[in-house]
């Protein structure tokens, strides 16, 4: 037969004719190969029965085909079509060798984001190097499951025992379904660390893997939250144990509603109390806060390292700097180990005592003080030639300014005017005139016999004034000696 032969009717070529290295141009078929019936149509050409053995590339669509099989369709035609019914494998890839068995690009040859099935099995999407059966890879933010239907779910199953990702659009629910009597944990540290369990029961555990309340926290040690009680009147509420899983044991801190509508109840209790705080928002006593004792008969507060610094007691009292009851009988609050401070400008307001039947022009107490002066010594109104030794105390409560001092002279100097005593630790009121009596002066070696009183004149100094006559008199200098010492003592209202 000739390499080429140009034909213008049907052919049929019989079983066992061999057109090795020919070439065949029909211009009208069709072509029966194995067959001499033909089964085709006009638009079928060629019909291949028996099978078919190509030992170069095929391609269809393409004159130059880059592949064993190379199909390019049109643009508006499917490249591979396959139906039929089979009770065995529509489509089989067997990868025998180290490359990928399908792999699905949108982009040229390499696209960086692909579909591929390995040929051990594992499943990339968008990469070529799944680490586990499915592996998926997206740019985009998000891994979405879109289904029409409701709930949609995504399901990771062991035996009859699954675990699902669902969203219900019906009833806006979206989370984790397990099914069957199992619980659900939450794995950390490469799966090796279980750090929240939820039980088929509902109680959440976190590092702990047996909660057996609401919430259970384990940290050295074990915490719980629970329901309320009735205990104490509480009807509803949750309890906060830290350090055990017992409602009434140590460090149990409750939140609750009481029968008499109180609620933000804080309820702690030990061995030794149990102690309420009701009244958060009390119709009757809004933003009130009430300590209720049900067992023992204080609460202790501390400082660092727990330590105790004072109790509040059932009877309402409060030690301060100390854990003990001496000195409580008759005492509201016991400060020991320490002061109470009040800033300046404040003080200790008496305004809830009975008025007496004077004119009350102030009921704030605001100043306690202790502390030594320098009296200043002067005849008449100078120091000049005057030498010695002086001292001087004094107590201030409130305005109330108490005194006390001692001259002890050197030399008295030549003035022979009146005798005063300036630079008083506190200013008194100025009266212009003689106010303040006190105390008799105590004198040693005085020239003169007769006793005399401190009378305070003026706003910044005190001289001392006799009344043992029916007229007044002064102390002066010629009164005393170059060796007279004397000490006097007395109060007077301060200006502030």
């Amino acid at each position: 037969m000739a390499n080429k032969t140009r034909e213008t009717a049907n052919l049929v070529s019989s079983t066992g004719i061999s057109t090795l290295g020919a070439e065949f141009d029909f211009l009208n078929g069709p072509v029966q190969i194995g067959t001499a019936i033909s089964t085709g149509t006009a638009s079928q050409p060629l019909q291949v029965t028996g099978g078919a053995y190509v030992s170069g590339s095929v391609g269809v669509g393409t004159t130059n085909p880059g592949a064993t099989l190379n199909v390019v369709p049109t643009s508006t035609s499917i490249a591979g079509l396959f139906s039929g019914t089979t009770s065995s494998d529509m489509v089989r890839i067997t990868q025998l060798g180290s490359g990928n068995a399908l792999l699905v690009e949108d982009s040229a040859n390499p696209d960086a984001t692909p579909f591929v099935v390995r040929g051990d099995g594992r499943v990339g999407i968008g990469t070529t190097i799944p680490r586990q059966l499915l592996g998926i890879h997206t740019t985009q933010g998000y891994i979405a499951c879109e289904v029409s239907s409701s709930p949609t779910t995504i399901s990771a199953s062991s035996g009859l025992n699954s675990v699902e990702l669902f969203a219900n659009s019906d009833s806006n629910e979206q989370g984790l379904l397990c099914t069957g009597n199992r619980s659900l944990a939450l794995l950390t540290n490469g799966g090796s660390s279980k750090s929240m369990f939820i039980t088929s029961s509902g109680n959440v555990g976190i590092s702990t893997t047996n909660p057996t309340v609401r919430l259970e926290i384990a940290n050295n040690g074990t915490a719980l939250i629970d329901g309320g009680d009735t205990t104490y009147g509480v009807t509803t509420g949750i309890t906060l144990g830290l350090g055990n899983t017992t409602r009434d044991r140590a460090g149990a801190i409750k939140l609750a509603c009481t029968k008499d509508g109180n609620f933000g109840l804080i309820q702690a209790t030990t061995y030794n109390f149990h102690l309420d705080a009701v009244g958060f928002g009390n119709s009757s006593e809004p933003g009130g806060l009430f300590l209720n004792f049900y067992k023992g008969d204080y609460v202790s507060f501390g400082g660092a390292n727990s330590t105790e610094v004072g109790r509040f007691w059932k009877a309402g009292k409060l030690s301060v700097g100390t854990a003990s009851t001496t000195g409580l009988t008759n005492t509201k609050i016991l400060i020991s180990n320490g002061n109470l401070q009040v800033n300046s400008g404040y003080g200790i307001d008496f305004s809830d005592t009975a008025n007496s039947s004077g004119t009350m022009t102030s009921e704030l107490l605001d100043d306690y003080e202790e502390g030594t002066w320098t009296p200043e010594f002067r005849i008449s109104d100078v120091t000049t030639g005057i030498t010695g030794t002086y001292y001087g105390w004094y107590t201030k409560i409130g305005r109330l300014v108490q005194f006390w001092g001692s001259v002890i002279l050197t030399n008295k100097g030549s003035n022979v005017g009146s005798v005063k005593i300036f630079n008083l630790p506190f200013s008194p009121v100025d009266t212009t005139g003689y106010t303040h009596p006190t105390a008799p002066v105590v004198f040693w070696n005085k020239a003169v016999a007769t006793d005399f009183n401190i009378i305070v004149v003026g706003p910044d100094h005190f001289q001392f004034r006799s009344s043992a006559s029916t007229t007044d008199t002064n102390l002066i200098g010629t009164d005393l000696n170059n060796s007279t010492a004397f000490s006097f003592c007395g109060t007077y209202h301060a200006a502030t």
